[in-house]
């Protein structure tokens, strides 16, 4: 039986991580929970042969709990062409994965 991710937002590091819209440790908590939510994504593709139509089909397929939500508490975006997940910042900033 796999195990699932608990990638609902609610983590400590996000609870924990207070501050202005530009705050580096809300970006860096958004981009690991990015980063995990990607893995899991590309779990969800081996298994499937095909990225999640959404993050729902992830949920409803046991790989993750909840959909994640952002350090600043919204929905984190997926698009299910490329398996990649992403959010914007107060500041209009768009985050990744990745550090740019």
């Amino acid at each position: 039986m796999e195990a699932m991710l608990d990638l609902d937002g609610s983590g400590a590091s996000m609870a924990a991580a207070a501050g202005t819209k530009s705050n580096p440790v809300k970006i860096d908590a958004t981009r690991n929970a990015l980063t995990q939510l990607e893995e899991a994504i590309g779990s969800y593709k081996v298994k499937h042969k095909s990225f999640p139509k959404s993050l729902d089909a992830m949920v409803s397929g046991n790989v993750i709990k909840a959909i994640p939500k952002d350090a600043w508490g919204k929905v984190i975006a997926y698009d299910p062409r490329t398996g990649t997940v992403s959010s914007t910042a107060p500041d209009g900033s768009r985050i990744t994965s990745q550090k740019k």
